[in-house]
């Protein structure tokens, strides 16, 4: 239910938008109109030659800022160019006369007299539209990946805080947080966010900012790649509040399909001026198209990639305050836990034993020796859930080094449940210190 409500209002926002696109290239066009019609009274002598082969157009068509040119000078012209193979790139022909990029061509003639000419005439329009339509979603799809973008980087940084608050928290108990691998790249993280934030008090730079070409939007998104992929980050924190490894994997999938995309799109930037001359003028039409949608492409997976990222943090960021907030509420130090089993008599007639388990946990009070009391099992597993999912998460395969005579104390442990709010409430009354 909650799936087909989510995707309703995505439908709706992407019908309001497509409409908004539509009517606003609606009244692009009817405001090239009139200034075609203006420009065509303000003609004079010269604009009636063709500026490409300079005669009498034959077929004339006229750009929106007012040239004639021959319907074949100007296509052929337009195939000629060089294109850079850019996200930005808008694959328009350029003006020779003013190097205006040509958006639309009004045909000067009957479409009767010359079909093939009006039909290259509507086959750049429509493909000018195509290519309006694809620069539009571009810049919300990097609008959206700006944002992502920033929102992943302060999640990372804030829970890079957390991690060595929660380090100092659990400081000389049995489940110490261990420091983050990444620890150099949370700092990195952290003094790139902090000169981004200096960045906006000024407001002539949050323009700037939220641009994917700038160099703040490039460091962060360079700390963001190396902190998902395995080796330089350290994602073990959402595991606290995660009940699987999932979503860490599929981050690391799509930083790699990511990853892949530029590559080919770098290939294709290098390798696109040694084949434009040896390509067919059909696939020369359509290459700034691909460009398109190739840079579309990467940018829809770094925007998926950001969420998923920005929710790997905050789900550790969470984690993490909780397991300060555990510490917080205790009034004694859990030194260390030793689960045990007991075999005791069930009954006499008939005679039988019965195993039960149970578990010495050492405390510390502030101004006291350690003490040392015997808990049942079950109630070892509710009441330190938090230091034992810290454990868990931290400790893996140690586990088995651990607790070698209790590979069941280490199956419980493993299926301690992720970190919640009820499992934060402070542990059983701890006996007075004596």
């Amino acid at each position: 239910m909650q799936q087909r409500q989510l995707l309703a209002a995505a439908a709706g926002v992407a019908s309001v938008g497509a409409f908004w696109l539509w009517r606003r290239r609606r009244l692009s066009k009817r405001r090239e109109l009139e200034e075609l019609q203006a420009s065509e009274q303000l003609s004079t002598e010269s604009d009636e030659l063709c500026a490409i082969c300079l005669d009498t157009p034959t077929f004339p068509c006229r750009t929106h800022c007012g040239h004639s040119f021959c319907v074949d000078c100007i296509i052929t012209w337009w195939r000629r160019q060089t294109s850079v193979l850019d996200g930005r790139h808008s694959g328009l022909a350029r003006c020779p006369l003013c190097s205006a990029d040509v958006a639309q061509l009004s045909a000067c003639f009957r479409p009767a007299s010359a079909w093939r000419q009006y039909h290259l005439v509507l086959l750049y329009n429509r493909g000018s539209d195509i290519r309006y339509f694809a620069q539009q979603i571009i810049l919300a799809v990097d609008s959206a990946r700006g944002l992502a973008l920033y929102a992943s980087l302060t999640a990372y940084t804030m829970a890079g805080f957390a991690w060595e608050a929660a380090r100092v928290a659990t400081l000389g108990s049995f489940a110490p947080v261990p420091p983050p691998m990444d620890e150099r790249l949370r700092y990195c993280g952290a003094w790139v966010f902090i000169t981004s934030c200096s960045g906006l008090m000024r407001p002539a730079n949050w323009r700037r900012l939220w641009q994917p070409h700038s160099v703040s939007h490039f460091l962060s998104e360079t700390v963001l790649r190396l902190a998902s992929y395995p080796g330089c980050g350290d994602q073990r924190h959402a595991l606290l509040t995660l009940d699987d490894a999932a979503p860490i994997l599929a981050l690391r999938a799509l930083r790699c399909q990511g990853f892949y995309l530029s590559l080919l799109r770098l290939g294709l930037s290098l390798c696109q001026p040694l084949i434009q001359e040896r390509l067919p003028d059909f696939v020369g039409e359509v290459l700034p198209l691909a460009a398109h949608l190739l840079y579309l492409a990467q940018g829809a997976v770094d925007l998926a990639a950001s969420i998923l990222q920005l929710r790997v943090e905050v789900a550790g960021l969470r984690g993490l305050l909780l397991l300060i907030e555990w510490s917080r509420r205790q009034r004694v130090q859990v030194c260390d836990v030793s689960p045990f089993s007991s075999s005791e008599v069930a009954s006499w007639m008939p005679w039988s034993l019965v195993t039960r388990r149970y578990c010495d946990v050492d405390l510390v009070f502030e101004r006291a020796p350690c003490v040392r009391i015997n808990l049942p099992w079950e109630e070892t597993l509710r009441d330190f859930a938090a230091p034992l999912r810290v454990l868990k998460v931290f400790s893996g395969d140690g586990l088995l080094d651990r607790w070698p005579d209790t590979p069941w104390a280490v199956a419980d442990v493993l299926k301690v449940p992720p970190l919640t709010l009820s499992s934060v409430v402070p542990m059983i009354a701890a006996p007075k210190p004596p």
